[in-house]
């Protein structure tokens, strides 16, 4: 039987991915999070930071997607292009992390993670997204990587492993917060090689060398992390919970596990609920059943690994499974943080756990759970209908671009209208009857573009309300138009 070179399979299995993130990369319109990625590059960089401070993420991500939208525009296809690059560049950077310990034995291993990555749905979806999730997931797989050489070859001496994962680590940070539990579980990893290696510090000058090590190792990831701490201390004083962010549990972690694998609907506001893929068992119940074998092969193949096999297991298990403990943890304590696409990269050390799992099994064991990961996928539903924004950005700049203002009548229309409305963008307002006062608060919503009382609303402004009804400053009027969805009404 002839065999293919390994960068043949993993270039085909990343043109499998590239081909699976393109062929739909703009068939959805742009959702709230995105919308304000959008909005907020279009601001000068003053401004720009200004919002970021009162935003809960940190500046990194904005400021390079900023700089690729200068390059490469400003449109929905270039900015989720972005992120879908980092996506794709999982694919064979997973054979890269993997290699460090599969090149001679199991080496099936291999290919599975970057056929996990390539098909998952869950990470398919959030490479398709104007956010900072994949970007993050590339960081902190670099972070992990250089980590992992470092301890296990030079603990003792500061060399340019130890320099490239604080540099990497700070980065991260500076994309989003979450990537401190990633960190924290790096050196969770670090105290248990050394209880399992404790014989290589047998003097207290090695002890000495370590620290040193450490200490020197912080520096970058400082010297990295810097120009954003006054925005990172302003963030600080002003935190406060996302409340619509359930209080999690430790029975999320089979769920999320099943998110990874299977996807999550992304259609739905809030925290999105995982696919149910079967009408006779519930989603809930198989993410338990897939968590339980997972257990069992985890004990099962460890036993099968070489010394540098286990030490990359133990890594991927602990990067990927303590920070959701953290998380869940902080939740108890009152910080909501646990959202499947904020986990992304912990979500990334878990698929390259499962396929360390799984590349320790015979070839048809393989073979067999790849054709029913496929089949199972498969079953997944289609992306839903749009909401309509993209069109009715269009509209508005055909048939309304004398209104002196456009009034929507709920928060999550407002921000995607002001995305797609172009120029009419700075005359888009907001009028919530329920929500106006905390709306207010929130970042990228200009003074004087909400408005709290009807009796801001001016003669011949329009206001645009959709099924079902969200304005009351509507109800005597007769609709002047409608697009869609969309009820025009013209004030008196």
């Amino acid at each position: 039987m002839r065999k293919y070179s390994p960068f043949i399979i993993v270039f085909i299995l990343t043109i499998m991915g590239v081909v699976l993130r393109f062929s739909s990369l703009t068939a959805r319109e742009f959702w709230y999070d995105e919308a304000f990625s959008g909005l907020l590059i279009q601001l000068d960089w003053r401004t720009m930071w200004h919002h970021i401070e009162m935003d809960v993420h940190p500046f990194f991500y904005y400021a390079v997607l900023k700089i690729w939208s200068a390059i490469f525009g400003a449109n929905d296809f270039s900015l989720r292009n972005f992120s879908t690059l980092f996506g794709i560049a999982l694919i064979p950077l997973s054979y890269v992390f993997l290699r460090m310990a599969y090149h001679s034995s199991h080496r099936r291993v291999l290919f599975i993670a970057p056929f996990l990555f390539a098909v998952s749905p869950f990470f398919i979806r959030y490479s398709q997204e104007t956010r900072m999730y994949t970007l993050l997931a590339v960081l902190m797989l670099f972070s992990g990587l250089f980590f992992f050489r470092a301890i296990t070859s030079s603990p003792f001496r500061f060399n340019r492993d130890w320099f490239f994962f604080s540099v990497f680590a700070g980065i991260a940070f500076m994309t989003h917060y979450i990537a401190a539990f990633g960190i924290i579980s790096y050196y969770l990893f670090m105290i248990l090689y050394w209880i399992q290696n404790h014989h290589l510090i047998k003097k207290r000058s090695q002890f000495a060398a370590l620290c040193k090590t450490q200490l020197l190792t912080i520096l970058p990831a400082i010297a990295v992390f810097s120009p954003w701490l006054t925005g990172f201390l302003f963030q600080l004083i002003r935190a406060k919970s996302l409340g619509w962010i359930p209080v999690a549990h430790i029975s999320f972690i089979p769920r999320s596990i099943y998110a990874f694998l299977f996807g999550v609907d992304t259609h739905a506001m809030g925290v999105p609920p995982v696919h149910e893929l079967f009408s006779t068992i519930s989603a809930q119940s198989i993410a338990f059943v897939l968590t339980s074998v997972l257990i069992i092969t985890i004990f099962i193949s460890y036993r099968r690994l070489n010394i540098r096999q286990k030490n990359l297991f133990q890594f991927t298990f602990i990067a990927g499974i303590t920070p959701l403990l953290f998380i869940i943890i902080t939740s108890w304590l009152g910080v909501h943080l646990y959202v499947e696409r904020y986990l992304l990269p912990y979500g990334m050390w878990i698929m390259l756990l499962i396929s360390q799992c799984i590349g320790t099994c015979s070839k048809t064991i393989i073979t067999v759970s790849a054709m029913l990961y496929i089949a199972v996928i498969l079953r997944i539903p289609p992306l839903p209908p749009n909401e309509g924004f993209r069109d009715f950005g269009a509209e508005l700049q055909r048939s309304y671009t004398e209104a002196p203002h456009i009034i929507m009548t709920d928060p999550n229309a407002f921000f995607m209208t002001r995305y797609y409305a172009g120029k009419l963008e700075p005359r888009i307002r907001l009028y919530d009857e329920q929500n106006a006062q905390n709306v207010t608060t929130w970042a990228l919503v200009p003074y004087g573009t909400v408005y709290i009382l009807p009796t801001s609303i001016q003669s011949q402004d329009i206001i645009v309300d959709r099924p079902p009804l969200h304005a009351t400053v509507t109800a005597s009027m007769q609709p002047l138009s409608s697009f869609q969805q969309f009820l025009f009404y013209q004030a008196p």
